[in-house]
């Protein structure tokens, strides 16, 4: 499918025929549009929870809509706050909220517990567009109203936010500012601390695919970047797994190619439909098929995490599933059923994404339609394609699909990565020469394989990349569970360590 879940619809394979199957999944995706009203009051000015027994509640903050146009009107940003840890001159540990049907919660990040260690405060706000922080409610996602969904935007929201418990909690007048997410979010911690250093001390930036977006788009071999990943991650935990695989996608390739039973495969790998002979069908069924292993290789988390993952391990789940098939159709249909069983699907829909049986439903934490804008707008992913040296099937041309999506849904054309990161700052040299941005990438993780890789430096302020083993995507943000790997452990502490070193703690 297009969607590759939580937040990575843009690494599917695309090929010529993507622009055709964006507008068919869009069709149906514009049918689910559904926003809950508001029904909390809003407030000025930040509210303080000195609560240390119980976790704050979330409370709202009056943003503007348009920081740069003062005539544009106010709404409603959800935030939690907790001061209940802080002792003067501490700092400010802000969790930037993603693209998430419902704000993360501070009490389910390690920002919590980092916040007792350093008496910090410990708050997080909700990501504009996403969640309850509707600026127009129920329209919110128009052409005309989701025009002010920018980085500037989001930015100033933030910086706004920051200065408001600057100004209403004794003693964080001067307290340094860290501020933490992952995913998208990863990319707008480093947007952050790069555009807006005045305010935000230091970032610690989770699987952040900020050196996804290319400044030669013509020549950009990055874009095989993830699926190279996830194909090695399944080779290194198993070569005969690996090679199952392979041999099981070029089996179905075979079957659309001869035209061989496909009515047949409705049964065999449990799909709501039998496809057909035609080149939309098989792309959208191996997008599809191939999604679910890249799901097991980025969500392989200790336990399971609704909204991301219903199973805790899938990836040595799909591992042992697949070793134990000798028919490669059934080795891509065990795979399937490891990761949407735990649902309760009764077939798998590979044509309609949004169905109850589609992809959507596995990963239901991801807001897409106000992501999509900001893909069109400001984080113009170009990583989807597929090499000729994975065990998936290969395909390219990206590009072509994007720009469609965005200008048909839109009406818009994505800017080009040697803007964007012109304007922002974020080209390869700012990136290394930066100071104060941790960049924390997992093993398991494929948007490892697109976050910046910083080269070492003997200062303790420069910048750097994080490389943790036993690490699944943005793991590291977590609240601290008994099932973590010792690796996640170590991460956190050495994440908390460099931001003692940052604050001048000792």
């Amino acid at each position: 499918m297009l969607f590759e879940g939580l937040d990575h619809w843009w690494h599917t394979p695309y090929t010529p025929y993507s622009a055709k199957i964006i507008r068919h999944l869009y069709t149906s995706l514009t049918a689910l549009i559904s926003i809950n009203a508001l029904d909390a009051s809003s407030s000025t000015n930040i509210s303080i929870n000195s609560i240390s027994s119980s976790f704050p509640t979330p409370r709202f903050f009056t943003q503007k809509i348009d920081h740069f146009n003062d005539t544009s009107g106010v709404f409603r940003q959800q935030y939690q706050l907790e001061t209940g840890f802080f002792k003067p001159g501490g700092p400010i540990l802000l969790f930037q909220g993603e693209e998430s049907t419902e704000m993360i919660r501070i009490e389910s990040t390690i920002l919590y517990s980092w916040a007792q260690e350093l008496g910090g405060i410990a708050t997080s706000i909700e990501h504009r567009y996403f969640g309850e922080s509707l600026p127009f409610g129920n329209d919110s996602w128009t052409r005309d109203n989701i025009q002010y969904l920018t980085l500037d935007n989001v930015m100033s929201d933030s910086v706004a936010f920051v200065q408001s418990i600057k100004a209403n909690v004794t003693g964080a007048e001067n307290s340094p500012v860290i501020v933490s997410s992952g995913s998208y979010g990863g990319f707008l911690t480093a947007m952050f601390r790069l555009n807006h250093p005045e305010t935000f001390f230091g970032g610690v930036a989770a699987a952040g695919p900020v050196a996804m977006i290319s400044e030669d788009e013509a020549n950009n071999k990055d874009r095989f970047n993830w699926y190279n990943w996830v194909s090695g991650v399944y080779s290194d935990r198993s070569a005969e797994a690996a090679a199952k695989i392979k041999k099981a996608f070029l089996v179905l390739e075979q079957r659309f190619k001869n035209n061989d039973n496909l009515a047949g495969l409705q049964q065999e790998l449990g799909l709501c439909s039998a496809p057909t002979n035609s080149t939309l069908d098989f792309l959208l069924l191996a997008g599809f098929l191939g999604n679910t292993f890249s799901f097991g290789a980025e969500f392989n988390y200790a336990e399971a995490q609704p909204g991301r993952s219903s199973v805790a391990r899938p990836l040595d789940l799909i591992v042992n599933a697949v070793v134990a098939q000798s028919d490669p159709i059934q080795v891509l249909n065990v795979t399937q059923w490891v990761w949407y069983g735990p649902y309760g699907f009764d077939c798998l829909d590979f044509v309609d994404s949004t169905s109850k049986n589609g992809i959507y439903s596995s990963v239901p934490l991801m807001q897409f339609i106000p992501f999509s804008y900001i893909l069109c707008t400001y984080l113009p992913i170009d990583g989807s394609s597929i090499s000729n040296d994975t065990i998936f099937l290969p395909s390219d041309s990206y590009k072509e699909g994007s720009i469609s999506f965005c200008n048909e849904t839109w009406g818009l054309q994505p800017p080009t990565g040697e803007v964007l990161k012109a304007k922002y700052h974020f080209t390869p040299e700012e990136i290394n020469n930066s100071e104060r941005i941790l960049f924390s990438v997992g093993q398991y993780d494929p948007a490892t394989s697109i976050a910046p890789a910083i080269p070492p430096s003997g200062n303790r302020n420069a910048s750097r990349t994080l490389y943790v083993s036993d690490m699944a995507h943005r793991e590291d943000l977590f609240a601290p569970s008994n099932f973590d790997s010792l690796a996640v452990v170590q991460a956190r502490k050495i994440e908390l360590e460099t931001i003692k070193g940052w604050i001048g703690l000792y």
